[in-house]
């Protein structure tokens, strides 16, 4: 009998911005966002494509509908973006089970600010928490070339400011 060899996932190199492209879960390992064979995109309604584990495998950001996902379902998962760089959603891996990117405030939530720097913690049951960006022993992040809006400003009118006349002598 012959083995069967599973394709890896192919869809394109993604937006994740080398060589700031790794995660670390103690038991994930190296979580890369940018591999040979995958990537990641990031848009303003979400994330798409495939991250790589050596020690736990392939780990994809969403269904092929793609965003925004409703994460109501096993065919409906993914990782949303709220426009303003706030994560939130499931990604799923064979060996990883579902990673939440909502996980709250503990520690932090996987958030993408104005310099497309990711932040954060995702879990998962299986690995443990996942950390997208650190400065210690190992300095590491993920970052992509997504930036959120700038915010447009918006003037608002004040009145005008009137002097009251003095009242007539009496």
């Amino acid at each position: 009998m012959t083995p069967t060899v599973t394709p890896s996932p192919l869809p394109g190199e993604g937006n994740i911005e080398p060589p700031d492209q790794w995660g670390w879960g103690e038991a994930a390992g190296w979580v890369d966002f940018r591999p040979a064979d995958g990537g990641v995109t990031v848009a303003n309604e979400g994330l798409t494509g495939n991250a790589w584990a050596a020690m736990v495998g392939w780990v994809k950001m969403g269904n092929a509908s793609g965003p925004p996902y409703a994460n109501s379902s096993y065919s409906d998962y993914g990782v949303n973006n709220d426009g303003a760089g706030n994560l939130s959603g499931y990604g799923w891996g064979e060996n990883v089970g579902w990673l939440n990117f909502s996980s709250g405030n503990y520690p932090e939530r996987v958030m993408i600010d104005e310099d497309g720097n990711f932040s954060g913690y995702a879990h998962a049951s299986k690995v443990g928490w996942v950390n997208f960006s650190s400065l210690g022993d190992e300095d590491y992040k993920v970052r992509t070339s997504w930036r959120p809006p700038t915010p447009t400003p918006t003037l608002t009118q004040t009145p005008e400011r009137y002097q009251t006349p003095n009242p007539p002598p009496t």
